[in-house]
């Protein structure tokens, strides 16, 4: 499979394409997968790119039992962050860092 491609037009109308890969390395954003919470216990996420001012974003990869609302409880820098689901939530979710 192809790696997934940016097109951006410049204001002269020019098209540039760029692999999403590439640009994702350089502006510094970091994602990857974790299993949800079970709505009692955060789980915690091992992400050494998180910084005490990133953007953390939570969507579902894979839905499974009662999937629902998702909160960020902590984030340390260097670190990682943790999250609460819901009771029931059996989903996988994929998470985005940004600076």
């Amino acid at each position: 499979m192809a790696a997934p491609l940016i097109h951006i037009w410049s204001p002269s109308g020019k098209e540039m394409i760029l692999d999403a890969a590439a640009v994702k390395g350089v502006l510094g954003i970091v994602s990857g997968t974790t299993p949800a919470a079970n709505g009692t216990t955060p789980v915690a996420v091992a992400a050494p790119a998180v910084t005490a001012t990133c953007q953390i974003s939570l969507t579902i990869h894979t839905s499974g039992g009662t999937p629902g609302g998702t909160t960020i409880v902590s984030k340390t820098p260097g670190t990682g962050f943790s999250f609460h689901g819901v009771a029931g939530d059996t989903s996988t979710y994929d998470y985005t860092i940004s600076p």
